[in-house]
């Protein structure tokens, strides 16, 4: 049973791993899709940034960020609250943050050209972080397993 124990924590840790780089991927499909809306609306930042729809964890934080926008709050502020939200949810780590912060900086305030060649830049940036969290999250996920099992191991015969 204390092994079992250790082999589930081995696989939450690892599943946690894998769920921040499933955000990232998520935050790059958003990026993508705010790209194209901008480059095929005449709406105003917020509204298309209100349309795009997403699924999984990336969908709950654009919940938060538009419950900050309906608040009354310019984008900035609610981008950084969604973060929160997100660093509370365990999605992302602080590394994260601050690359997601780059996307809401003067945000909504250049013409649309400039916004696009914000996102462009910024999409590259989680594209690049999402290439080096893959081969690690791999190597972690199994590192953890092993240590969940061992360390489970360890306890039960200490315990005998």
């Amino acid at each position: 049973m204390i092994i079992l124990t250790g082999i589930f924590a081995g696989i939450y840790a690892g599943a946690v791993k894998r769920r921040k780089a499933e955000f990232i991927r998520q935050y790059i499909i958003f990026l993508t899709r705010a790209e194209t809306m901008i480059s095929y609306s005449s709406s105003s930042i917020s509204t298309i940034l209100d349309n795009i729809c997403l699924e999984g964890s990336m969908e709950e934080v654009l919940k938060v960020f538009r419950k900050g926008l309906d608040e009354g709050n310019n984008i900035n502020s609610a981008w950084k609250n969604a973060l929160i939200y997100a660093r509370q949810k365990n999605l992302i780590d602080e590394q994260d943050m601050e690359l997601l912060q780059m996307f809401s900086k003067d945000f909504g305030t250049c013409a649309a050209e400039e916004e696009k060649g914000k996102i462009v830049v910024c999409r590259s940036l989680a594209q690049q972080r999402l290439d080096e969290m893959l081969p690690e999250t791999k190597e972690k996920v199994k590192l953890y397993r092993i240590i969940g099992t061992f360390s489970g191991a360890l306890l039960a015969v200490m315990i005998i």
